[in-house]
C-alpha cells in the first residue's frame, strides 16, 4: 500500500503524521507523491506509527537509503 493509503487508513492527516515523524508536512507530501523516498529509519518509524509492517509500504526498497 502507499504511504497515503496507510495514513488514511490510520485516520491521520499529513500534518498529524509529519508531527509524529518529526518532519515537515511537505516531506510527507513528497513521500506520498513520489518526489522523495523515506530513509530506512523513517520507514521503520512510519510502520510503527501507521501500525503496519515495513513491507506493507509500497515503493520502498529496503536496500536503498
Amino acid at each position: 500500500m502507499s504511504i497515503k493509503s496507510m495514513r488514511l487508513k490510520a485516520e491521520m492527516t499529513q500534518l498529524q503524521l509529519s508531527f509524529a515523524m518529526g518532519v515537515a508536512q511537505s516531506t510527507v507530501s513528497h513521500w506520498e507523491i513520489g518526489l522523495k523516498k523515506p530513509s530506512n529509519y523513517e520507514v521503520d518509524r512510519l510502520a510503527k506509527i501507521l501500525n503496519c509492517k515495513v513491507g506493507d509500504i509500497s515503493g520502498y526498497d529496503q536496500k536503498s537509503d
